[in-house]
Order: structure tokens, then C-alpha cells, then sequence
């Protein structure tokens, strides 16, 4: 989930959220699509919904983001199922598939919100927009039946939900990164255990 190397942390926006906000039973999620072929019809609906979009909209649009934490790099990045971007309207789109009753959505999966608000965030530190629409698309995978979920968010806002929710992983970078500085220490300052051979030890 994370990975620490040299002075930089990297996780990925799905790990993040889930990580930061992932809660209720065992079960994997509300809606998630865990079989091989779920997925693959999971991959299926994507393309479809993707291809049948405006030319505005752009399809699986890296994003990456670092930021600069005490002696280490924070990043974090990810894929956005779609972003369509307009001159009067910018729009970050995170696409599920489900084989639950879309009836009985009353809201959008937080976790599946946090991600497109995350994508949100950085796409909008190196754009001109002062908002963006933040949607959820759900797509049966027997029936192909389509439910969005939209809502829209001012700049600023979302700094605030961004930064609130690194003040939340602050709380566990900092430790994997100091105790990771705390092993190299004190494998620097071990003593070889055995005997050393005869070259060994300059080699």
C-alpha cells in the first residue's frame, strides 16, 4: 500500500481512501466487483461508458500529486476513469460497476466519492477552473443500467477536504518514515555476529 523509497512516500488515490476511510462489515465494499468476471465485465462497462462520451471527455487520465512533508515526498497518484473538460465546466468522473439494485442507491459509496474528489484536487492545482462536478457513475453489469451522482465543488473547498484528509495521513506517514529512518540507524551500528573469513571482512 505504501512505498517507501529513498526519501519518498508514494500510495496510490484508491489505496488512500480506502485506507483513510474504508468502514462497516467484512464484506469488500458496497457494490465491488471481487470475481474474474466481475471484472472483467467491470473493464467492459468502463470502455463502453468511456467511448460513448463527448470528445471533451478524456478516458484513464494519469494525475499525480507531491507534496513535501518534514525530510520526506509525499505522492500520490492514480488514474481517473474520465475527465471532461470544457471552457465554462470541468468534470472529474468515477465509474463503478455494481450488481446491486441502483434503486437502492440513496447516495454515491463515500470511498468512490473520495477518489473523484481526490482526482478533483489534482487536476485543479495546475488548472484555471474554480470548481469542479465531481461525479459517481454506477452501471449495472447485467442490466447496463446507468445512475450518476453529481456534486459540485469550489476550489477552495476542496483544499480544505484535501488538506484535512493529509492531516489524517500525516498521522501514519510520519511514523512509517521515522521508524524506516530508526532501522537503518540501528542496522548501521550492528556488530557482524559470526567470525569474519579471511578477505571477508574487506570485501
Amino acid at each position: 500500500m505504501f512505498e517507501l523509497k529513498n526519501n519518498s512516500i508514494k500510495i496510490s488515490v484508491r489505496h488512500l481512501v480506502e485506507f483513510l476511510f474504508r468502514k462497516g462489515d467484512i464484506r469488500s465494499g458496497q457494490g465491488a466487483v471481487q470475481s474474474e468476471k466481475g471484472m472483467e465485465a467491470g473493464s467492459r462497462i468502463h470502455r463502453k461508458i468511456q467511448k460513448s462520451m463527448p470528445v471533451s471527455y478524456q478516458a484513464e487520465v494519469s494525475l499525480k500529486t507531491k507534496i513535501k512533508r518534514k525530510e520526506y515526498d509525499l505522492i500520490i497518484e492514480g488514474r481517473a476513469d474520465g475527465i471532461d473538460c470544457r471552457p465554462d465546466k470541468l468534470l472529474i468522473d468515477e465509474i463503478k460497476g455494481t450488481y446491486r439494485n441502483l434503486e437502492g442507491f440513496s447516495e454515491p459509496d463515500f470511498l468512490h466519492k473520495a477518489q473523484a474528489l481526490c482526482y478533483g484536487y489534482i487536476y485543479l492545482l495546475n488548472s484555471t477552473y474554480s470548481e469542479v462536478i465531481v461525479q459517481v457513475t454506477y452501471c449495472h453489469l447485467d442490466t447496463e443500467e446507468i445512475r450518476r451522482f453529481q456534486e459540485t465543488w469550489k476550489k477552495e473547498d476542496l483544499d480544505l477536504w484535501f488538506q484535512d484528509m493529509l492531516d489524517q495521513l500525516f498521522l501514519f506517514t510520519d511514523l512509517i518514515y521515522e521508524s524506516k529512518q530508526q532501522g537503518i540507524s540501528t542496522a548501521a551500528n550492528l556488530a557482524f555476529p559470526f567470525e569474519y573469513r579471511k578477505g571477508q571482512k574487506d570485501m
